[in-house]
């Protein structure tokens, strides 16, 4: 799965700005996914990851 690109925080937080909960919704479950997978990612950007799918739970409520 290297060639796919995870759901970085811009993405997450461009998702957020909508303020679509259905959309925030997709965006969730799209994020948990891929955070299963195996993705080649530095500690850096998989804690910002994790840091805007924190922030988009939260909105999404």
């Amino acid at each position: 799965m290297k060639d796919i690109l995870p759901p970085y925080g811009v993405i997450l937080r461009d998702a957020i700005a909508t303020g679509d909960k259905d959309l925030m919704g997709a965006f969730i479950k799209y994020s948990e996914f891929m955070m299963k997978q195996k993705i080649d990612l530095s500690d850096k950007d998989r804690e910002s990851w994790k840091a805007a799918h924190q922030e988009l739970e939260k909105a999404a409520r």
